[in-house]
């Protein structure tokens, strides 16, 4: 009855470890996710202040030829996209189009 409540129990024990060691891989690995997310968030907020101050400066200058580079690159835009708005550029926008310039 002793042996077989000794052998009871070391399986318990063992359990028990084999449970704590999947608990700190888990652990270890969520912290790793964690830090990635707060970096990928901290890039996030940093595009969008990028981008923000990219559009200001076509607002105040509208030098499209020289920041459609880098919205093309912020925004991912295809380069079919890209294509897109140089040839609508090349025919005058909307404005232009419409007070006949």
């Amino acid at each position: 009855a002793l042996r077989a409540e000794l052998a009871e129990l070391r399986d318990l024990v063992d359990d028990h470890a084999t449970r704590e060691r999947l608990l700190a891989e888990q652990t270890a690995f969520l912290k790793a996710e964690l830090r990635e997310l707060q970096r990928n968030q901290g890039r996030e907020a940093m595009d969008t202040l990028y981008l923000k101050n990219v559009v200001v400066k076509y607002i105040e200058t509208h030098d499209l030829a020289g920041l459609l580079p880098v919205i093309a690159e912020t925004l991912h835009l295809a380069p079919e996209e890209v294509e897109r708005i140089r040839q609508y550029r090349a025919g005058g926008g909307v404005l232009e189009r419409l007070m006949g310039r």
